[in-house]
């Protein structure tokens, strides 16, 4: 199936904030559910040992991600930032630390600040991007010989499409009340079902998104050099019921 950019409600600036945070923990607690921290973390070990520096800039992080658990794993990372074009304040508030930042200014993920230094990791986000400005992401992180890891949940696989759209809205509205039963929560969830409403429109839309491993080939063919190593592939997510693209870009 050809890739199909479909909107997202939560890309747009006018999505509210407080809903599209609910969204975000939500996500971070299927990371949590599907144990994503085994599975990628020894994916960021390797760009770390391929690195000068011991820090990781995590794009994209809304409110906060499995990059916060893969982090507490890592025994060489020294220091996380977290970033987005739309700062969490909430995630920030419950985040940060000695060891933990998140940066208050937006970042654009195709033009990172010089002073954010370290391995560049992107979960669940790289599909938002369209192909031209996916493209310049993985193309500045060449240019700085910057490791980046790319990965993703979904894929444009039928199993992907059922999981995202059927299986996963209530599962993750229900574990967001569990873990959390404020009045908010009860009222967007159940009362005026607005996020799971989106996250079955949203999950719809990223398995369109998702890049394929040959789309993610064709994007870095150009993008080559005997000092920079590519990997693409795709890999097992149990208990997902389908195989996820992966992308790791590296030093050699």
């Amino acid at each position: 199936m050809k890739r199909v950019h479909l909107p997202e409600l939560e890309d747009y600036d006018w999505y509210p904030a407080n809903i599209r945070n609910k969204l975000t923990q939500i996500l971070r607690i299927a990371h949590q559910t599907i144990d994503t921290p085994s599975h990628f973390g020894p994916y960021v070990q390797k760009l770390l040992d391929h690195s000068t520096s011991k820090q990781i800039v995590d794009l994209c992080s809304g409110g906060g991600g499995p990059i916060v658990d893969i982090f507490a794993k890592l025994p060489t990372a020294k220091k996380l930032y977290l970033t987005d074009l739309y700062p969490n304040e909430s995630a920030k508030q419950e985040l940060d630390s000695e060891n933990i930042v998140y940066y208050p200014d937006p970042v654009n993920a195709a033009d990172v600040p010089k002073e954010l230094q370290g391995v560049r990791t992107m979960f669940s986000s790289f599909h938002h991007m369209r192909p031209e400005i996916a493209k310049s992401i993985l193309k500045n992180a060449w240019e700085n010989k910057t490791p980046i890891g790319i990965f993703e949940l979904t894929s444009r696989d039928f199993l992907s499409f059922l999981s995202a759209t059927i299986l996963f809205p209530p599962a993750g509205v229900i574990r967001l009340l569990f873990e959390k039963p404020e009045l908010e929560n009860f009222l967007f969830t159940t009362l005026l079902p607005v996020v799971p409403a989106t996250l079955a429109w949203d999950g719809f839309a990223s398995c369109w998104r998702t890049y394929s491993v040959e789309e993610l080939n064709e994007m870095t063919s150009d993008l080559q050099s005997a000092d920079y190593t590519w990997e693409i592939f795709e890999t097992s997510l149990s208990p997902l019921p389908y195989d996820v693209p992966v992308l790791l870009g590296y030093p050699s």
